[in-house]
């Protein structure tokens, strides 16, 4: 087991997805809406995670359930970045339904706590929606993988696979009705939760801002999207031949600028002389 600290790994992981939404923001806001809402899916889910953290003690404050419901926002605003990337337009009544949904959840929460219902079962209705997020947010990121190929997209579907799955343990724990344990911030749930969360933070952020960035080289025309597995030799060939041709244009003018350049060269010496 690592020598963390859980308050250091929680307060850690919140502070790295405000990092990474504010630096996405502001290097890769030229693709627009994905970049945009992944930013705030991050930077609601880093702010949640603080939230989370800073508010628990003994009794447990009311406010405490706008950090799990920041991060179940957050999650529901990354899943919309995704299906936005992926050429999908997003729906403004599921969108509704979506944002209803986290209404009444942490509605429900705040008044089950008014009239002392039991936490450790209440935490149940603040994880199997988060559980599902996640698991949904998998199951369309290998789907969009596999159609566009990509190595940074399934990745991503991989490690929220396993959030996803974790958070659906942690659920059936709270429905069994030990989730008290969840919110003592030195148990072994707490650690293993923490340090989920953390490697998920920087391997998801990375492999979203290395695709994203890839996709603005290919916009620019400065790398060449190649298919993971060629179909046949003949496709193959073609690919090659399509390099070739591209290598011969961007030499071509490399050597029409590079002749330019020495005819205005050759030009102003002659006319230095002239005048000398």
């Amino acid at each position: 087991m690592l020598p963390l600290d859980n308050v250091t790994t929680i307060y850690l992981t919140g502070l790295i997805a405000i990092g990474f939404s504010a630096t996405q923001l502001i290097l890769l806001i030229k693709k627009g809406r994905p970049v945009l809402l992944w930013s705030l899916g991050t930077l609601l889910m880093g702010c949640g995670y603080i939230v989370t953290l800073s508010q628990v003690a003994e009794p447990l404050p009311q406010s405490w359930v706008i950090g799990p419901v920041s991060v179940l926002l957050g999650s529901l605003i990354v899943l919309s970045s995704l299906g936005i990337w992926a050429g999908y337009a997003l729906p403004k009544k599921a969108s509704l339904i979506c944002l209803g949904g986290v209404g009444v959840t942490g509605t429900l929460f705040y008044f089950s706590r008014m009239f002392n219902a039991p936490l450790g079962s209440l935490e149940a209705i603040l994880l199997a929606p988060i559980s599902a997020t996640l698991i949904y947010s998998a199951w369309f990121a290998g789907v969009q993988a596999k159609q566009t190929r990509s190595k940074y997209i399934y990745l991503i579907s991989g490690v929220l696979w396993i959030q996803g799955l974790f958070m659906a343990v942690l659920t059936l724990g709270a429905l069994a009705a030990i989730g008290d344990q969840y919110i003592i911030v030195t148990s072994q749930v707490v650690y293993w939760t923490s340090l989920v969360y953390l490697l998920a933070t920087l391997i998801n952020n990375m492999a979203w801002s290395l695709q994203i960035a890839e996709d603005l080289l290919l916009s620019q025309g400065r790398i060449l999207d190649m298919p993971a597995i060629f179909p046949s030799p003949d496709y193959a060939l073609a690919q090659i031949d399509e390099l070739r041709a591209l290598v011969s244009q961007k030499f071509a003018e490399a050597m029409k600028l590079s002749g330019q350049a020495m005819a205005d060269t050759s030009a102003i010496v002659s006319e230095i002389k002239k005048k000398s």
